[in-house]
């Protein structure tokens, strides 16, 4: 029996590579944007029920080549974990990978970021939710951002978040106010205390 999910998720994670290569292929030149990229640093705030009171992996993936750019920005958080070593693998000089693992409660504040490569096209953050939906977020044009992560879902306050389905969106101001009064911004993780986490990936 547990050759046969073994199996299964092998299948998987394969077909889901796949359906990436196909959109890859199939890319048009219409299919994405090109924001300015300005982006200097990230904090990550998560709230004591994050993730359904879980750890969460966070990707952070700086792009190169278009085609990539528009295969990611169609595919939703979990079959972009299922494939992603495969992915990290194939396409080694077109992302570079800013890697996190936090548990409710935790934070980070002003964590730098910067694209090694020449003229990336484009930032997407994925983070690793048990809930479904995309849980995919493409960065903007803004320097600094602060992702915030809630049971259900994560936003870029910095573009505006919708938590609730009838609800309207809520300023960042607003967000950030939250989050500092529900005490998420005072428990930083300390890099240097953390060996592992965040880790960057050159690829």
């Amino acid at each position: 029996m547990m050759s046969v999910i073994k199996n299964f998720k092998l299948l998987k994670n394969f077909l889901t590579f796949l359906f990436v290569l196909l959109i890859v292929g199939c890319a048009k030149d219409d299919d994405a944007r090109d924001p300015e990229l300005n982006l200097q640093t990230v904090s990550i705030s998560l709230d004591n029920d994050a993730n359904r009171n879980s750890a969460t992996a966070i990707e952070l993936l700086i792009i190169y080549k278009m085609e990539l750019l528009k295969a990611l920005m169609k595919i939703n958080a979990a079959d972009y974990f299922a494939s992603s070593d495969q992915i990290k693998r194939d396409y080694p000089d077109m992302v570079e990978i800013y890697r996190w693992e936090l548990t409710p409660g935790q934070s980070i504040t002003d964590y730098k970021i910067r694209a090694n490569g020449d003229g990336p096209l484009g930032i997407i953050i994925f983070a690793d939710y048990l809930t479904p939906g995309n849980h995919r977020e493409r960065v903007g044009s803004a320097k600094d951002i602060h992702l915030r992560l809630r049971s259900e879902g994560f936003c870029i306050l910095e573009q505006g978040c919708r938590f609730e389905k009838t609800g309207p969106t809520k300023s960042a101001e607003d967000l950030l106010l939250e989050t500092i009064r529900a005490g998420m911004a005072s428990k930083p993780v300390n890099p240097e205390e953390q060996k592992k986490e965040p880790e960057k990936k050159n690829l």
